[in-house]
């Protein structure tokens, strides 16, 4: 078709020579055609041109100086035999030869073509067609553009053109459709020049393309070549041409395909004779833009770049001289080489490549606040274009003395970017590596290290970065050894110095354990953290990123508690306890929980530790005492800190827990455990008990409440297991074995106050207050109530006397029954006696016998001696003294109303008056007594036991004396025995001016029966004369009678012939007298003392003597 094409346009030539020949004479001017002349023209060459028809709208000629015609057309029109437009042109200009025109040759010198619009179109295969028109027939083919070029000079070779020396085309439109890429090109007011000189043709074209875009890229183009040669020279001029329509042109310019950007530039190169492409050089300055392979991945600007590079088609290899990029991500130069691959198809598939950089600066995103420099760096990798993807294998980043490793992938999906890079560095420094450390990458820890590591080097340090388009945020890996760190890993605890250790961050976690370091504590030494811990569960958690720290220390305990003490924990201050509260050696493992931020409380931390204390000294936790122990374990949380184990405190063995609560200012400590109570352990504690009071060793559980500002307050109790106790003045002790119940609430301190006393045990029931004065010296021990075998309930204290010396006795109420009384011999050792004041309710002697509103002053020494006064059972008066005798005591009762005695007493409910002496001596049997009684001057009145007597024997005289002031008396006396069941007596007598009165018998006191047996004999100042051959109070004349029966009314039996037998016959007619059972070896109560002898008691030495007519 494009040589049909030709033959028109040379015969459309030929026939306007005949027009020029006509126009000789008119040399110089424009000369336009009649419209007759214009068709006749029109219609011959539509006849020449075999179905092809050609119309114009005007013809013109000139014949120019040196005779030159030139003949031309305007709207010019070639269709096919269908009508389809073959060629549409503005105007249409030859210039003839003159020589050939007169010869009748028509030779074109110059064409000129103005407003031509043409198709040009590339196939998937590389071949070119060319299509002037709409009509879609190809006007020229060939399998490349520079063949096509090639067809074209080979018409010039052929008349009538081989006198043609230019070809210029201007005002062209060319559409440039490329079936390979599936892209559009319009050119616009395109200029295309064609210059023959010889064999030698240049051409030039000057462009405009548009491509949819809000600018035009201008394209000056030059092509130089000899006819009967293939080989060529070619060379393109560009302007803002876009970056992805450069890289469509030819596959060695494929890699500028994921650039967004405008470049300006120049190519050289050329074709050799066998049409092979040449290498060619280029230059390209690429204007600001972005690095986009697809519309989803994210771009990454730039300011420019500019790239001198070569081609070697044969080798399919890049040599890049020079490729420096400026963007806001940084700017160097780089040079090296790339070898294409995939170029069958005509289109670059991938290139690998090795490239090395030299002085580089790197700041993407502006990640850094200073531009990062790096010395150089070298990189092996693969680019591959459809889809896009960059392979790292190897890069060496020469980053001064501590080189980075990488490698990785970079891949464009239709989502995003998709990227997986790797790296090593085997030392750096850590001031280095927060430099190189990305601002906007894992924020909070990157925060931390600048504000918490102040020095350190970071070695074998690996890590990946991993980033999909479904992320929000890439995830980081990493993990490194390191040594030689400073940090802090707490904003309010010193620095850690030495550290040594690994670190790894995975799946957003990152962990960090330490091999070796220390923290300085303020006071106390250096805290050793080896395997210790740090741990970040979550990086992506925000805001308040928790943190955790895994413990692991050994230190002295004060340089622990005074890291714990400083704010916000502020553990020991808020407890008033001192730093220093312990020494030792202090193993501990924990765990302490707290937020990422910049204000940290104790209400956002969570902690709890474990740990041993080896060595343990404190004479802090217990005031005044010192604490130690082999081996102590410790435990701390958010609510309390615990120490616990088996240690002694001042040297008594204990068990013990210290327990300080955290959170409440001021919350006082706590000691709970178990001390072994001693003799030693109540003088070290000074709680003032009596010395001998404590024997043995005994387990007591114990709390020990420590508040500062007040003083120790302690609760004790124990079983008494294994520990003995006794009151030597109360005859009462604890054995070793036996299993009683102490319990003690005290306040300790320079004076220690037991505010509560409990003991029980070995039948004694004791509860009070201990009292010291300053410094622990005892002052007295307050009973509120204190029981002993049945025999003791009363109040009272014991009251310090002065160091050795055992503490007096005060009882302020009470009971205490004499028959069941235990009292001791005032104590085992060679201390004074204590001396006992006793203000008693009650004094039980036996059975119906008692005093009443008793106060006594005793003594122990030896026994219980003293002088005391009261009442018989709540009446008459009396005095007396006690004295030991026998280990137990002996009495002296006195009163100055023997018949108010008798009647309290119950004995004699008639008797008035007279003065009574009693003394009552232990004998064998528990509660029992022998005793003597002297009664003088007392009187019996009527309604007694005499008086029914004296009626029965029917002594009219003695009756109504008896009824008037009563029988007188001027002695009584007694001899007897007591026991809690029975009243023995031995022998009685009274003698009175009117009668005398012998008696002996039992009274039963558990039946209150009597049975007694006696004599009575009247006028006894005139029958006296026969007493010396009777008993006392019997005289020559004496009539025997017996009292049997309930003792308050008992029957009397009378023999009267008694009287008429002498006093010495009277026995036959009674039975002998009651007599004691001996079973005692002590000489002082071997025989019952005779009443006749009855004194005042000395001492156990004193012993009355026999009574007149004992001894028969």
């Amino acid at each position: 078709m494009g040589r049909v094409l030709w033959r028109h346009i040379c015969r459309l030539t030929l026939l306007g020579a005949f027009a020029a020949l006509l126009a000789v004479m008119f040399v110089g001017q424009t000369l336009t055609a009649p419209a007759w002349l214009r068709d006749m023209v029109s219609e011959r060459v539509t006849q020449a041109l075999d179905g092809h028809r050609i119309e114009f709208a005007e013809m013109h000629f000139v014949i120019r100086k040196g005779w030159r015609p030139r003949v031309g057309v305007s709207d010019l029109r070639i269709t096919d035999p269908d009508g389809l437009a073959l060629l549409d042109l503005s105007s249409a200009e030859a210039s003839l030869a003159m020589r050939p025109l007169l010869r009748g040759q028509v030779n074109p010198k110059k064409i000129t073509l103005t407003g031509a619009q043409a198709v040009l179109r590339r196939g998937a295969d590389g071949a070119v067609m060319l299509d002037f028109g709409d009509s879609g027939q190809v006007v020229e083919e060939a399998a490349s553009l520079p063949e096509l070029i090639e067809h074209w000079e080979e018409r010039l070779l052929t008349d009538p053109l081989t006198a043609l020396t230019e070809v210029e085309l201007t005002q062209l439109t060319l559409r440039y459709d490329d079936v390979r890429s599936g892209r559009s090109w319009t050119i616009d007011d395109g200029r295309f020049l064609l210059e023959r000189h010889g064999d030698r043709l240049n051409l030039s074209a000057g462009i405009n393309v548009l491509s949819g875009r809000s600018y035009a890229a201008t394209v000056e183009a030059s092509y130089a070549s000899s006819i009967r040669s293939r080989a060529a020279s070619f060379g393109f001029q560009i302007t803002d041409m876009a970056a992805e329509d450069i890289a469509l042109q030819s596959p060695a310019l494929g890699w500028l395909e994921p650039l967004r950007a405008p470049i300006s530039g120049a190519l050289r190169g050329g074709i050799d004779d066998s049409g092979a492409l040449l290498d060619f050089n280029a230059t390209l300055s690429i204007g600001e833009g972005v690095l986009q392979p697809t519309e989803a991945t994210r771009p990454i600007p730039f300011r420019g770049a500019r790239s001198y590079f070569s081609f070697d088609p044969a080798r399919d290899q890049l040599t890049f001289h020079e490729l420096s990029v400026d963007s806001a991500w940084g700017s160097g130069s780089v040079e090296g080489r790339a070898w294409l691959s995939g170029l069958e198809d005509g289109r670059l598939e991938a290139l690998v490549g090795q490239f090395s950089v030299g002085a580089l600066v790197l700041n993407p995103a502006d990640v850094y606040p200073e531009p990062l420099k790096i010395s150089g760096a070298h990189a092996d990798f693969q680019l591959k274009l459809n889809p896009f993807s960059l392979t790292l294998g190897e890069a060496l980043i020469r980053d001064g003395d501590n080189p980075v490793h990488l490698d990785g992938k970079v891949l464009a999906t239709p989502e995003g970017w998709r990227y997986a890079i790797n790296g090593r560095i085997e030392e750096i420094e850590a001031a280095r590596l927060l430099e190189i450390w990305p601002q906007a990458a894992l924020v909070k820890p990157r925060k931390w290290v600048n504000e918490n590591v102040e020095a350190g080097r970071l070695q074998d340090v690996d890590w990946a970065v991993r980033g999909a388009p479904e992320q929000a945020a890439p995830d980081i890996y990493a993990d490194f050894e390191f040594e030689d760190g400073a940090l802090r890993f707490s904003k309010n605890m010193p620095l850690l110095t030495g550290a040594s250790g690994q670190a790894s961050l995975v799946d957003h976690r990152l962990v960090a354990i330490a091999t070796s370091g220390q923290v300085e504590g303020d006071a106390g030494g250096p805290v050793d953290i080896t395997g210790t811990s740090f741990i970040v569960p979550d990086l992506r958690v925000k805001p308040g990123t928790p943190a955790i720290l895994r413990i692991t220390a050994q230190a002295s305990p004060t340089a622990v508690l005074s890291l714990l003490d400083r704010p916000p924990l502020s553990v020991l201050s808020k407890a008033n306890l001192p730093v220093n509260l312990a020494e030792g050696q202090l193993e501990v493992a924990g765990t302490l929980a707290l937020p990422m931020q910049p204000t940290v409380t104790l209400a956002d931390m969570e902690y709890h530790a474990r740990g041993t204390i080896r060595g343990v000294s404190s004479s802090v936790l217990v005031p005044d005492h010192t604490l130690e122990g082999e081996t102590l374990r410790v435990f701390a949380d958010t609510e309390h800190v615990e120490i616990s184990g088996v240690g002694a405190i001042s040297g008594v063995p204990a068990e013990f827990t210290w327990t300080q609560p955290l959170g409440d200012p001021g919350a006082g400590s706590q000691v709970a455990g178990r001390v072994m109570l001693s003799k030693r352990a109540a003088q070290t504690f000074r709680l003032g008990l009596p010395d001998d009071l404590v024997s043995g060793e005994g387990w007591a559980d114990f709390t020990l409440d420590l508040k500062g500002g007040s003083a120790p307050r302690i609760a004790l109790s124990s079983n008494l297991d294994g520990l003995g106790l006794s009151v030597p003045s109360l005859g009462w002790a604890l054995s070793r074995g036996a299993i009683g119940s102490l319990e003690v609430a005290a306040t300790l301190g320079a004076a220690p106050q037991v505010d509560r006393l409990s003991l029980q045990g070995a039948g004694l029931r004791a509860s009070g207050q201990v009292r010291t004065k300053a410094g622990g010296q005892f002052d007295r021990v307050v009973f509120d109530s204190l029981r002993l075998g049945g025999w003791l309930n009363v109040s009272g204290a014991l009251v310090g006397r002065g160091a050795g010396r055992t503490p007096a006795i005060t009882v302020t109420g009470g009971t205490l029954d004499l028959p069941g009384a235990t009292f001791g011999s005032g104590g085992s050792g060679a201390g004074e006696p204590p001396p006992i004041t006793a203000r008693l309710d009650r004094l039980q002697i036996a059975d119906g016998l008692a005093l009443t509103a008793m106060q006594a002053d005793l003594t122990t020494a030896g026994g219980l001696s003293g002088t005391f006064t009261g009442r018989m059972n709540g009446g008459t008066a009396l005095s007396g003294k006690v004295v030991p005798e026998g280990g137990r005591s002996a009495f002296q009762i006195n009163a100055s109303d023997a018949g108010g005695i008798f009647r309290d007493a119950g004995i004699l409910k008639q008797a008035y008056g007279g003065a009574l002496n009693l003394i009552l001596r232990p004998a064998a049997g528990a509660g029992s007594y022998d005793g003597t009684l002297r009664v003088t001057n007392t009187s019996v009145r009527e309604g007694s036991g005499v008086g029914a007597l004296l009626n029965t024997i029917s002594l009219v005289g003695l009756i109504d004396e008896l009824s008037g002031n009563g029988l007188s008396f001027g002695e009584v006396d007694a001899r007897f025995h007591l026991s809690p069941s029975r009243l023995t007596l031995l022998s009685a007598s009274a003698i009175g001016p009117s009668v005398g009165i012998s008696l002996d018998g039992i009274y039963d006191i558990a039946s209150a029966t009597v049975d007694m047996q006696g004599v009575l004999s009247p006028l006894y100042a005139i029958n006296i004369i026969g007493s010396v051959m009777t008993r006392k109070g019997e005289g020559l004349i004496g009539i025997n009678f017996n009292l049997r029966g309930p003792a308050a009314d008992p029957k009397i039996s009378v023999n009267p012939l008694s009287a008429l037998a002498p006093g010495f016959l009277r026995e036959l007619f009674r039975k002998p007298a009651p007599t004691v059972q001996k079973n005692r070896t002590d000489p002082a109560v071997d025989a019952v003392p005779s009443p006749g002898a009855a004194a005042p008691l000395s001492g156990v030495q004193n012993r009355p003597k026999a009574m007149p007519g004992e001894d028969r």
